[in-house]
């Protein structure tokens, strides 16, 4: 049930969406009656639907239906656990495991050790807080995070070592047996013995006159940022 005036209130079904009037106590269907709704959410500004045939959709003026979410793109998404918090994205859990966001027409997916591929049954937004009850794992917190990990699969279960920032603004990334990483304009290069390095595990990370020197226990090697390329 979502009050849309103080006489009026949208009723979503499995069925179909209606709006009731109290004042002349009459129904009016705004939908198909073939449509198949699994789940209405919504808050003040924002009222959505999930639909079998149909995905995710929000509706608009005069209650037209505007396609968010593709049956596609929203085929693991529990349809019986969805939600949209203060900003307007909306917040699922997945068939299997982990949480769905959807922002600004991008689907993205979240894994938590703590709950592993426990099923959640249900959410609750406040503010940047999630309230998550699960099945088999009990009742979880999970909070606006200021630290995000970078998508990088090179970087990933890596034994990272020395950071460095040039002058460029580019990231180098040192790690432990996989070599120098760097980060520029969202873009990742990798530097191991095949381009040039001494070693592919590398302990400190210098600069000097437009140059990296990567230290290593096998000695330094020398890359120039232009053309970005291991000199010796």
């Amino acid at each position: 049930f979502f009050p849309v005036e103080t006489s009026r209130l949208l009723v979503v079904t499995t069925l179909a969406i209606y709006e009731h009037d109290f004042l002349d106590k009459t129904s009016s269907l705004f939908s198909s009656n073939s449509l198949s709704i699994q789940k209405g959410f919504g808050n003040g500004q924002s009222i959505f639907g999930s639909a079998v045939e149909s995905g995710i959709f929000r509706l608009g003026k005069n209650y037209a239906m505007n396609r968010c979410i593709s049956k596609e793109k929203g085929n693991e998404i529990n349809p019986s656990c969805i939600t949209i918090d203060f900003k307007n994205r909306i917040w699922a859990g997945s068939l299997e495991k982990g949480l769905i966001v959807y922002e600004n027409g991008a689907i993205t997916r979240f894994t938590y050790p703590e709950i592993k591929n426990y099923t959640i049954r249900k959410i609750i937004t406040e503010q940047d807080h999630l309230y998550l009850g699960t099945i088999g794992k009990g009742f979880a917190l999970v909070k606006h995070a200021k630290v995000s990990q970078l998508k990088f699969d090179a970087l990933s279960d890596k034994n990272i070592k020395p950071i460095f920032q040039s002058s460029d603004s580019s990231i180098w990334i040192g790690t432990r047996l996989d070599g120098l990483q760097r980060i520029k304009n969202g873009k990742l290069s990798t530097f191991t013995g095949n381009e040039g390095l001494l070693q592919n595990g590398v302990t400190t990370i210098g600069y000097s006159n437009e140059s990296i020197y990567d230290w290593s226990t096998s000695g330094i090697s020398l890359i120039h940022l232009k053309p970005n390329q291991v000199v010796y």
